[in-house]
Formats: structure tokens, sequence, C-alpha cells
């Protein structure tokens, strides 16, 4: 497991025959490099990003190659294995009107984010802070609704924190 890439998403033919015949057609179409990475299995194409928008150049190369003889899973989350399951946490940095800074707050606070500041002047607001990555999928698509399209968010791969975390005194696990 790549830890540098906490979001996955899985391309498959739609064509009858076997998985792994497709994912190694389609990872030649896609270049080495790059925000992504990308791991022929039996299942389908595995395509690894950063971010979920470092999963979209590889999407629309796939369908320009492919057109409707390509499907996508739903984006995951990958968690990392040391020590117990830990998870991708996000740092994030909104842009936004100042008028749509309450709004996008609100809808960061409903993602579990941590928001450690909010800078709002006459012609732009700004938010940092941080998110597990499973509450911010889809979070882009939000942005726009929530701003009209003018909003812009910078996201990358903070650290791993622990799913659960044990106590030897009740012996019992307890959420991250």
């Amino acid at each position: 497991m790549n830890a540098a890439y906490p979001i996955e998403q899985l391309a498959t033919g739609t064509v009858p025959g076997p998985q792994l015949a497709f994912a190694r057609k389609a990872r030649e179409l896609l270049p080495d490099g790059g925000d992504f990475a990308r791991e022929a299995t039996r299942d389908g194409l595995l395509i690894l990003g950063r971010t979920e928008a470092d999963l979209a150049e590889p999407r629309r190369l796939l369908r320009d190659a492919f057109g409707a003889g390509v499907r996508f899973s739903t984006p995951g989350v990958r968690l990392l294995y040391a020590d117990g399951w830990q998870q991708p946490i996000m740092g994030f940095r909104v842009v936004a009107a100042p008028a749509d800074v309450r709004p996008i707050e609100a809808c960061l606070a409903r993602r579990a984010a941590e928001i450690s500041d909010v800078e709002v002047r006459p012609d732009s607001g700004v938010i940092r802070g941080q998110a597990p990555l499973a509450t911010l999928l889809g979070y882009p698509r939000a942005l726009r609704r929530l701003s009209g399209g003018t909003a812009h968010a910078t996201l990358w791969l903070s650290h791993y924190r622990p799913l659960w975390s044990y106590s030897s005194e009740t012996m019992a696990c307890y959420p991250g």
C-alpha cells in the first residue's frame, strides 16, 4: 500500500472477459508519474490519487479511449495499517467570497472538520483546517454548489490518524 495515495477508484471494462486484460490495456493508456498511480488487478484498473481531484484526469483519459466500455466505482479511502488501522487526514485551505464563508464553514463542520483558522477580509475569506478524507469525499461538488462555483479548495494529505485507540485500563477500543 502506498501511503502517499490515500484515495482509490476502480475502473472496469463493460465487455465480458477478464478484467485483468482490460486493466493492463487501460494502464498502458495512462501516463507515468503525475498526481496519480495505477495498478492492474484481476478486478480492473485501480487508480490511486492524493485527492479526489487527482482521479479526474485518468477518468477522462479512459472515457476518451473506451467510451461507454468503461465504468468507475465510487471513490474510496485507503486505510493504512501501522500498529492498527489509520485513516488519512487531509489539510485544507478554502478561499471564498466573504458572504460564502459561514455556509462553507458550517458544511465543513458537518464533515467533522477541525477548523484552525477563519480569516474574512472585504474581498475574500479563507478557511483552514483538517478533516478525515472519508468525510471530504464529494466535497468539491458541495463547495461548487455552496459558492456558485466561485470558491476554491486546496487539499493535501496531512497525516494518518488511528481509527481506534486502545485503553489498557478498560481493555476496550475507542474511536481515534
